[in-house]
């Protein structure tokens, strides 16, 4: 099992089901072939000085170019889908609808005009990225820690048989996984996926000595803040427990996987919910274990990535052992 392919595979799906009312499931295998080039394209630019516009041919656009417009394509058809879907058969009476279709029904206030094609497909682009790319690569990361802890999957699956009899949970069985959620909070604490990200200066300030102006661009990097030991005790160490009980850092600013304040990640509940539910089902089932030994270090791009992929070992679970 290729646990980096598989889990952006879930939670794309996860993503367009929550979030546009479709399965993306036959488009899953060419968005995740064209994501690693966006995403090192992307890097590429970030990090460039310079930074020329896309339809000049230069070696990072060639590769850019055809992956953006792959993924242009499939979101391209989600949106003409769903308009005639609505179209057709107009809005469900059970319930709110998904995201896109909310996108779709909004008109401005003032000239009472409707998103164009372009709009919602820049939209659902960003959704797309955020909403299922910066899960997964936590996801990969959690079950690397949890090979080099087998005694923290056992707790994990002893916590799940007392919540659910070893079924797989649901969202009313996560306010009993409280060391799960510990779990997948101390994984991106340890490696976080936005590992770096800026904010504009509202005013002047001064940040240990350097002074900032209003309208500097400030980097923040939640990798480093992280593993500051006078933040975080043994800071390199995975410890789950620092979250136990819902416990929070004494410094809010010092736990930034979704950013902080205002501008916070909007998608962060929808993560931790669908996370734990993922690993809670696997784990129900399966004991995992890594096929491959090999060190695995974080490949800093757009987001933390593995430098290589994570493939596991699953080994039948069930209450009464492990068997193969």
């Amino acid at each position: 099992m290729n646990v980096c392919t598989d889990m952006m595979k879930v939670t794309l799906r996860i993503a367009a089901e929550s979030l546009f009312g479709d399965d993306l499931a036959e488009s899953a295998d060419e968005i995740n072939r064209v994501f690693p080039d966006i995403l090192a394209s992307l890097a590429a630019r970030v990090s460039s000085p310079l930074r020329p516009p896309i339809w000049l041919p230069t070696a990072n656009n060639r590769r850019l170019r055809p992956a953006l417009a792959v993924l242009d394509g499939i979101v391209s058809r989600l949106i003409a889908t769903k308009r005639q879907r609505l179209a057709s058969e107009g809005l469900t009476p059970d319930g709110p609808p998904d995201l896109l279709t909310a996108l779709m029904m909004a008109r401005d206030e003032e000239t009472g005009e409707s998103m164009s094609d372009v709009h919602l497909r820049d939209e659902v682009m960003t959704m797309m990225i955020a909403g299922h790319e910066t899960t997964a690569n936590a996801l990969s990361w959690l079950w690397v820690l949890l090979d080099q802890h087998p005694d923290e999957q056992e707790r994990l699956r002893a916590e799940l048989q007392a919540a659910t009899g070893g079924s797989p949970p649901t969202v009313g069985d996560l306010a009993q996984l409280h060391r799960t959620k510990a779990v997948m909070l101390e994984t991106m604490r340890l490696y976080p996926p936005v590992w770096m990200f800026d904010r504009r200066a509202l005013g002047p300030d001064d940040l240990g000595g350097t002074a900032v102006r209003k309208g500097d661009l400030v980097i923040f990097c939640p990798y480093a803040i992280h593993r500051l030991p006078e933040l975080w005790p043994d800071p390199d160490a995975f410890q789950p427990e620092r979250f136990d009980g819902g416990r929070k850092p004494h410094n809010t600013y010092a736990y930034l996987p979704f950013s902080a304040g205002p501008r916070t990640c909007l998608g962060n509940n929808f993560a931790l919910i669908e996370s734990q539910i993922i690993v809670g089902t696997l784990l129900s089932r399966f004991c995992v274990r890594r096929a491959d030994q090999t060190p695995i270090e974080p490949q800093p791009r757009v987001t933390l990535r593995t430098s290589r992929p994570v493939i596991l070992h699953l080994e039948t679970a069930s209450p009464q052992g492990i068997t193969r």
